[in-house]
């Protein structure tokens, strides 16, 4: 019974989002291509500068030398950069299928009865007891006091002040990477 409720409303859902999503699809297909192209082209051009640098550099000229270096590199730079942009796409596609993947798993456990019901209440509890211990410990310099020296500049924080500044800089991160509006 519960099982049929759930497909009722994720049939509903998709019913209701199929003419947004087509084009989305299409937007995200173009946008896919073009992206697949840029790499293609910088990979190419980069394999191309590095081996006329490659050739540049038997020359004896010095000058030509320094030229063949600086083509070398730009053409590594380029090759790297269609090669990091090759992994993005596949980067993001887990990202939201795992955020996908926990919206999924809260959905079913809610729609499973008073034993799922249970399990998220367990998990929201445990997460929120979790965020307060943390608060509590930075605020109440739970880390002690201890000085801590940064060697760079030869400045001094204490252990309570890393924590703060990581605590800020992990909310900061999060508050950036929430696109989707999920958290």
């Amino acid at each position: 019974m519960a099982e049929e409720a759930s497909l009722l409303i994720v049939a509903r859902m998709r019913d209701e989002a199929s003419g947004s999503m087509a084009s989305l699809g299409q937007t995200t297909q173009k946008t896919s291509m073009d992206m697949q192209q840029m790499q293609m082209t910088l990979m190419a051009t980069g394999s191309a500068l590095a081996a006329v640098g490659s050739l540049m550099n038997q020359m004896e000229s010095p000058q030509v030398k320094m030229a063949a270096q600086f083509f070398v590199i730009a053409g590594a730079i380029m090759s790297t950069t269609g090669a990091i942009m090759t992994a993005m796409p596949q980067i993001a596609k887990l990202t939201a299928s795992l955020r996908s993947l926990a919206i999924v798993q809260s959905v079913i456990a809610a729609l499973s009865g008073p034993g799922g019901w249970a399990m998220l209440g367990v998990g929201a509890a445990v997460g929120i007891g979790a965020g307060i211990g943390i608060s509590k410990m930075t605020a109440s310099g739970g880390g002690g006091g201890n000085t801590v020296i940064n060697n760079i500049g030869g400045s001094m924080i204490t252990e309570r002040e890393v924590g703060e500044i990581t605590r800020r800089s992990i909310i900061k991160n999060a508050d950036q990477n929430s696109s989707s509006g999920v958290r």
